[in-house]
Protein backbone atom coordinates (compact mmCIF):
# COMPACT_ATOMS: atom_id res chain seq x y z
CA UNK A 1 0.00 0.00 0.00
CA UNK A 2 1.00 3.72 -0.46
CA UNK A 3 -0.20 6.83 -0.27
CA UNK A 4 1.37 10.57 -0.53
CA UNK A 5 0.64 13.24 2.25
CA UNK A 6 2.89 16.01 0.53
CA UNK A 7 4.23 16.58 -2.88
CA UNK A 8 7.68 14.95 -1.29
CA UNK A 9 6.16 13.36 1.81
CA UNK A 10 4.88 9.48 0.70
CA UNK A 11 4.31 6.72 3.01
CA UNK A 12 4.56 3.01 2.41
CA UNK A 13 2.73 0.12 4.35
CA UNK A 14 4.66 -3.50 5.01
CA UNK A 15 3.52 -7.01 5.33
CA UNK A 16 4.70 -6.40 8.82
CA UNK A 17 2.54 -4.12 10.80
CA UNK A 18 5.19 -1.12 9.87
CA UNK A 19 4.40 2.54 8.12
CA UNK A 20 7.34 3.62 5.85
CA UNK A 21 7.31 7.48 5.71
CA UNK A 22 9.72 8.71 3.29
CA UNK A 23 10.91 12.27 2.69
CA UNK A 24 11.72 12.45 -0.87
CA UNK A 25 13.67 9.55 -1.85
CA UNK A 26 15.16 9.04 1.62
CA UNK A 27 13.55 7.04 4.93
CA UNK A 28 11.86 9.57 6.98
CA UNK A 29 10.70 7.62 10.30
CA UNK A 30 9.45 4.10 10.73
CA UNK A 31 6.08 3.85 12.28
CA UNK A 32 5.85 0.53 14.48
CA UNK A 33 2.98 -1.65 15.24
CA UNK A 34 0.87 0.55 13.06
CA UNK A 35 -1.23 -2.70 12.20
CA UNK A 36 -1.05 -6.34 13.35
CA UNK A 37 0.20 -8.25 10.42
CA UNK A 38 0.34 -6.32 6.67
CA UNK A 39 -0.75 -2.50 6.25
CA UNK A 40 -3.38 -3.22 3.27
CA UNK A 41 -4.65 0.27 2.17
CA UNK A 42 -3.82 4.13 3.21
CA UNK A 43 -5.82 6.88 2.36
CA UNK A 44 -4.52 10.67 2.70
CA UNK A 45 -6.55 13.55 2.55
CA UNK A 46 -3.70 16.18 3.27
CA UNK A 47 -2.44 15.47 6.21
CA UNK A 48 -5.29 12.84 7.34
CA UNK A 49 -4.22 9.56 6.49
CA UNK A 50 -6.22 6.61 7.29
CA UNK A 51 -5.05 2.86 7.15
CA UNK A 52 -6.68 -0.99 7.14
CA UNK A 53 -4.89 -4.20 8.20
CA UNK A 54 -5.58 -7.45 7.96
CA UNK A 55 -5.97 -7.30 11.74
CA UNK A 56 -9.54 -5.70 10.68
CA UNK A 57 -8.64 -2.48 12.20
CA UNK A 58 -9.07 1.06 10.86
CA UNK A 59 -6.62 3.37 12.11
CA UNK A 60 -6.82 7.00 11.77
CA UNK A 61 -3.90 9.75 11.60
CA UNK A 62 -2.81 12.85 11.72
CA UNK A 63 0.95 13.89 10.02
CA UNK A 64 0.78 17.78 10.21
CA UNK A 65 3.69 18.26 11.90
CA UNK A 66 2.31 20.31 14.86
CA UNK A 67 -0.14 17.87 15.36
CA UNK A 68 0.21 15.83 19.21
CA UNK A 69 -2.45 14.23 21.35
CA UNK A 70 0.12 12.73 23.27
CA UNK A 71 3.62 13.86 24.92
CA UNK A 72 6.80 12.46 22.44
CA UNK A 73 7.73 8.77 23.02
CA UNK A 74 4.62 8.29 24.84
CA UNK A 75 2.94 6.04 21.80
CA UNK A 76 5.95 4.87 20.88
CA UNK A 77 6.31 6.17 16.99
CA UNK A 78 3.09 6.87 16.85
CA UNK A 79 2.24 10.04 17.91
CA UNK A 80 0.40 11.17 15.32
CA UNK A 81 -2.07 8.29 15.88
CA UNK A 82 -5.60 10.20 16.67
CA UNK A 83 -7.98 6.55 16.53
CA UNK A 84 -7.35 2.73 16.53
CA UNK A 85 -10.80 1.15 15.52
CA UNK A 86 -11.57 -2.56 15.34
CA UNK A 87 -14.38 -3.18 13.14
CA UNK A 88 -16.30 -6.15 14.93
CA UNK A 89 -16.22 -5.02 18.07
CA UNK A 90 -17.77 -1.72 17.26
CA UNK A 91 -20.31 -3.51 14.93
CA UNK A 92 -21.20 -5.66 17.41
CA UNK A 93 -20.78 -9.01 14.99
CA UNK A 94 -18.80 -11.66 16.92
CA UNK A 95 -17.38 -13.97 13.60
CA UNK A 96 -16.68 -16.40 16.07
CA UNK A 97 -20.50 -17.34 16.32
CA UNK A 98 -21.25 -19.58 13.52
CA UNK A 99 -25.03 -18.81 13.74
CA UNK A 100 -23.41 -15.19 12.39
CA UNK A 101 -20.61 -15.75 9.96
CA UNK A 102 -23.60 -16.63 7.44
CA UNK A 103 -26.82 -14.84 6.13
CA UNK A 104 -29.82 -16.56 5.04
CA UNK A 105 -27.84 -17.27 1.20
CA UNK A 106 -25.10 -18.83 3.23
CA UNK A 107 -22.76 -15.44 2.32
CA UNK A 108 -20.02 -15.29 4.46
CA UNK A 109 -20.39 -11.71 6.56
CA UNK A 110 -17.20 -12.10 8.68
CA UNK A 111 -15.53 -8.74 8.36
CA UNK A 112 -12.01 -10.22 6.73
CA UNK A 113 -9.00 -7.70 6.19
CA UNK A 114 -9.41 -4.47 5.13
CA UNK A 115 -8.31 -3.81 2.09
CA UNK A 116 -9.29 -0.37 0.78
CA UNK A 117 -10.84 3.01 2.59
CA UNK A 118 -11.93 5.38 1.44
CA UNK A 119 -13.67 8.87 2.42
CA UNK A 120 -17.25 9.99 1.84
CA UNK A 121 -17.68 13.16 3.71
CA UNK A 122 -17.41 12.30 6.85
CA UNK A 123 -18.11 7.93 6.30
CA UNK A 124 -15.41 5.98 5.92
CA UNK A 125 -16.80 3.05 3.34
CA UNK A 126 -14.33 0.15 3.84
CA UNK A 127 -13.86 -2.73 1.39
CA UNK A 128 -12.97 -6.14 3.06
CA UNK A 129 -11.79 -9.38 1.76
CA UNK A 130 -14.56 -11.04 1.76
CA UNK A 131 -16.51 -8.89 -0.47
CA UNK A 132 -18.62 -6.52 1.67
CA UNK A 133 -18.43 -2.39 1.54
CA UNK A 134 -19.12 -1.25 5.27
CA UNK A 135 -20.04 2.23 6.18
CA UNK A 136 -17.99 3.51 9.42
CA UNK A 137 -19.01 6.73 10.91
CA UNK A 138 -15.78 7.64 12.87
CA UNK A 139 -17.72 10.33 15.57
CA UNK A 140 -20.63 7.64 16.38
CA UNK A 141 -18.67 4.47 16.25
CA UNK A 142 -21.14 2.69 14.16
CA UNK A 143 -20.32 0.09 11.57
CA UNK A 144 -23.40 -0.92 9.06
CA UNK A 145 -22.62 -3.26 5.83
CA UNK A 146 -23.66 -1.22 2.28
CA UNK A 147 -22.98 -4.28 0.67
CA UNK A 148 -22.50 -7.62 1.61
CA UNK A 149 -20.57 -10.27 -0.74
CA UNK A 150 -20.16 -7.05 -3.51
CA UNK A 151 -17.62 -9.20 -5.70
CA UNK A 152 -17.16 -12.91 -6.77
CA UNK A 153 -13.59 -13.19 -5.15
CA UNK A 154 -11.90 -11.13 -2.62
CA UNK A 155 -12.23 -7.43 -2.79
CA UNK A 156 -8.86 -5.39 -3.61
CA UNK A 157 -10.01 -2.04 -4.01
CA UNK A 158 -12.39 1.03 -3.65
CA UNK A 159 -12.28 4.25 -4.58
CA UNK A 160 -14.77 7.02 -3.70
CA UNK A 161 -15.73 10.62 -5.69
CA UNK A 162 -18.49 12.96 -3.23
CA UNK A 163 -18.71 15.37 -5.81
CA UNK A 164 -19.98 12.88 -8.24
CA UNK A 165 -21.30 10.62 -5.81
CA UNK A 166 -19.60 7.68 -7.48
CA UNK A 167 -17.72 4.42 -6.13
CA UNK A 168 -15.67 2.31 -8.06
CA UNK A 169 -14.43 -1.18 -7.00
CA UNK A 170 -12.22 -4.19 -8.16
CA UNK A 171 -11.52 -7.32 -7.04
CA UNK A 172 -9.71 -10.96 -7.84
CA UNK A 173 -12.31 -11.82 -9.79
CA UNK A 174 -11.25 -9.16 -12.52
CA UNK A 175 -14.77 -7.23 -12.10
CA UNK A 176 -14.88 -3.07 -12.35
CA UNK A 177 -17.73 -2.46 -10.10
CA UNK A 178 -19.28 1.22 -10.77
CA UNK A 179 -21.76 2.37 -8.58
CA UNK A 180 -23.87 5.39 -7.88
CA UNK A 181 -23.67 6.23 -3.61
CA UNK A 182 -26.33 8.18 -3.37
CA UNK A 183 -28.79 5.12 -5.29
CA UNK A 184 -26.80 2.68 -3.47
CA UNK A 185 -27.01 1.19 -7.25
CA UNK A 186 -24.49 0.18 -9.90
CA UNK A 187 -23.69 2.00 -13.11
CA UNK A 188 -22.09 0.06 -14.86
CA UNK A 189 -19.48 -3.02 -14.45
CA UNK A 190 -17.06 -4.11 -16.75
CA UNK A 191 -15.70 -8.32 -16.45
CA UNK A 192 -11.88 -8.55 -17.69
CA UNK A 193 -12.28 -12.15 -17.84
CA UNK A 194 -15.21 -12.57 -19.72
CA UNK A 195 -14.73 -14.34 -22.93
CA UNK A 196 -15.39 -11.40 -25.45
CA UNK A 197 -13.14 -9.62 -23.97
CA UNK A 198 -10.09 -11.75 -23.21
CA UNK A 199 -10.33 -12.04 -26.89
CA UNK A 200 -10.43 -8.92 -28.19
CA UNK A 201 -7.46 -8.66 -26.20
CA UNK A 202 -5.55 -12.34 -26.73
CA UNK A 203 -5.65 -12.85 -23.42
CA UNK A 204 -5.45 -16.24 -21.88
CA UNK A 205 -4.83 -16.04 -18.15
CA UNK A 206 -6.68 -14.98 -15.74
CA UNK A 207 -6.76 -11.45 -14.88
CA UNK A 208 -6.98 -9.81 -11.06
CA UNK A 209 -7.55 -6.48 -10.05
CA UNK A 210 -5.60 -5.16 -7.17
CA UNK A 211 -6.04 -0.89 -7.50
CA UNK A 212 -8.34 1.14 -8.75
CA UNK A 213 -8.90 5.15 -8.33
CA UNK A 214 -11.35 7.94 -10.01
CA UNK A 215 -10.46 10.70 -11.88
CA UNK A 216 -12.03 14.08 -10.99
CA UNK A 217 -13.90 13.90 -14.65
CA UNK A 218 -15.34 10.40 -13.14
CA UNK A 219 -13.41 8.41 -15.14
CA UNK A 220 -11.78 5.13 -13.55
CA UNK A 221 -7.98 3.97 -13.50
Amino acid sequence: SIGFVERDLMLTGTSSGLIFVWRGSRLHRIISNAHVGPVLSISCEGAKVTTGGQDEKVCLWNFDPLFRIANPGKLKDGEMLVEELFLPRISGFDSTREEEASDSLGANLSIGSVCSVSWNVNQLYCGTWNNHILVLDVARKTVEFYVAGHHGEAMSGLALDPQTETMATVGHDGVIIVTDTRKGRPKCALNLNASSFKAERRQRRKTKITCVDLHPTGSVA
